[in-house]
């Protein structure tokens, strides 16, 4: 069965120049650029290791963040259609609206447009290619539980409500520059 769907989109891509598999849609999952699927789909999960140097001259990784993935989209706009879908995704940028980007591997969500780069060529006739570049939004819930004593190696700091900006109390320490002052006065 996926043999033969895989060869109807094909016929479907090729005719039409349209694979209703991937593409940028908005959050209503209408498609943002309707006449033209993407030439090519880059996607990029990376992570950064953060690594400190060591008194011996080595350096030790401590610590791994996810980075927030990328897609680079590439899209050939005719004058037939450059108009219309250009006006969506240069709205879609302005409005920092919420894209979900479908490729053949996965439906990425809460991505955003990050660059639109633009390149005039003469091996397109009548035609300009347009990169999309996009970054996913990662959402993150803060803990908001705060630390038991068990969680802190000094257990007085395990309390941090209403310990805002603290003021120092002067008096203890007037008065022990004043009783010091008169024992050698």
């Amino acid at each position: 069965m996926t043999i033969i769907t895989d060869a109807v989109q094909g016929v479907y891509s090729l005719l039409f120049g349209v694979n209703p598999i991937v593409g940028l849609f908005n959050e209503d999952e209408e498609e943002l650029i309707s006449s033209r699927s993407p030439v090519t789909i880059n996607e990029s999960l990376t992570s950064k290791y953060l690594m400190h140097p060591r008194e011996d001259g080595t350096s030790i990784i401590d610590h791994r963040v996810i980075v927030p993935m990328t897609i680079s989209m590439d899209y050939v706009f005719t004058q037939r259609s450059y108009q219309d879908d250009w006006n969506r995704v240069v709205s879609a940028f302005y409005n920092a609206e919420k894209l979900l980007v479908r490729t053949k591997t996965l439906l990425h969500d809460n991505m955003y447009i990050r660059s639109l780069p633009t390149k005039n060529s003469n091996r397109v006739f009548n035609g300009v290619m347009v990169t999309i570049n996009l970054i996913q939004t990662l959402i993150v819930k803060p803990n908001e539980e705060g630390f038991t004593t068990n969680d802190v190696a000094n257990p007085t700091d395990s309390d941090t409500i209403d310990r805002g900006t603290q003021t120092p109390d002067y008096v203890i320490a007037y008065d022990n520059v004043t009783n010091a002052l008169n024992g050698i006065l």
